[in-house]
């Protein structure tokens, strides 16, 4: 006799890390691209959300439904819309490795003490931080196995990892210790940066160049010999583009092999489109609020803004969020053949009177 089986409904429990890169645009599109094309596989008629991050952010159990009627690409289509506001958050989060630590292992531990997993996916998103050390990573392996003995064998616990940036001697080796339990079945959906993320030392400036036009190798000269006059001979840098180089770092200490890298990947930036602005200025505010107060924070334009007609692109929330942010200098730098544009001429004064950010240039600006 044919038995008819009932579509699944699952229940998709999501912890967050710190979430500094899943509120970038084109990350959370990634993310929850890879996260609704997974959990459609077996055409779920519905799926109850539920959350782990820290107290700082609130987030409300939820309910999504298939439609009557509703065919699959739309009901993918809503659930990556769903996840991708979901994931995004106002409060910028940024936990130490302790507390990472006690928020993976409340997860971990829900979900080896979960009697009926087969309808229930566990979700892990975002970030480890920069720092993470081999103590931490040591201490919550550890603490991995120790909660998987407890575990009678039974029913695979299905566990998706949408982390960004999962880096070999970190993330996938704490990936690696839930696989060698036996206890989880590991979908593995990270996101990669362009460049892994590096641990900076805290004395060290961190600077950060956003790149509005394509550069040769004399020009990239120039620029580094501004850097090191107006900041440090020794720092951390970061190249942002509108291009494939987007995210790039590099640690400068004066050596002759960081020049040529530094050379090497400025001159490899593209020309900066007007409405990619936006985007640029946004991923800016987020890496840069992160940090702590007591860092310097150096944030460099390199090149001529695109010319536009309309700088209320970048919106006043954007320069009120800038502006407190402590220990933060601003540049700008042009190439000698270059002139003032239209935006430096309108904007930089604006911000100076109202938002007391004072851009130094290479320039005069009249």
């Amino acid at each position: 006799m044919f038995v008819e089986t009932k579509p699944p409904v699952y229940n998709v429990k999501i912890l967050i890390l710190n979430n500094d890169y899943i509120t970038i645009d084109t990350i959370a599109n990634n993310v929850s691209e890879k996260l609704a094309q997974e959990l459609a596989k077996d055409k779920p008629t519905q799926l109850n959300f539920s959350y782990y991050t820290t107290t700082r952010i609130f987030k409300p159990d939820y309910e999504l439904k298939i439609r009557p009627g509703e065919d699959i690409q739309k009901w993918k289509f809503r659930i990556k819309d769903y996840i991708n506001r979901s994931i995004r958050d106002t409060v910028l989060i940024s936990l130490e490795n302790q507390k990472i630590n006690d928020l993976v292992i409340k997860f971990l531990s829900d979900a080896l003490s979960d009697k009926n997993p087969e309808n229930t996916f566990y979700v892990i998103t975002g970030t480890f931080p920069e720092c993470y050390d081999y103590e931490s990573k040591k201490t919550l392996i550890n603490s991995i196995k120790e909660l998987s003995i407890k575990r009678k064998n039974g029913q695979p616990i299905k566990l998706i990892s949408a982390l960004v940036d999962a880096r070999k001697k970190v993330e996938k080796e704490i990936q690696d210790s839930l696989i060698a339990t036996n206890k989880f079945d590991l979908k593995r959906l990270d996101v990669d940066l362009e460049s892994e993320r590096k641990c900076v030392p805290l004395d060290l400036p961190n600077v950060f160049c956003i790149f509005f036009d394509k550069f040769t190798s004399p020009n990239s000269k120039e620029v580094l010999e501004f850097l090191t006059k107006q900041i440090s001979s020794r720092f951390f840098v970061t190249f942002w583009n509108d291009g494939p180089k987007n995210g790039v770092t590099l640690l400068y200490l004066s050596r002759g092999m960081d020049s040529t890298e530094f050379f090497n990947t400025a001159s490899a930036m593209t020309k900066c489109n007007w409405t990619s602005l936006n985007f640029l200025f946004k991923q800016a505010l987020h890496q840069i609020s992160k940090l702590p107060d007591t860092v310097y924070k150096h944030l460099v334009f390199v090149g001529k803004f695109p010319e536009t007609q309309n700088e209320k692109i970048l919106k006043k929330d954007l320069w009120d969020s800038f502006s407190k942010i402590r220990n933060l200098f601003w540049y700008h730098y042009l190439p000698k053949v270059d002139k003032p544009g239209q935006f430096e001429r309108n904007v930089f004064p604006i911000l100076k009177k109202y938002y007391k950010i004072n851009v130094s240039t290479n320039y005069v600006l009249n």
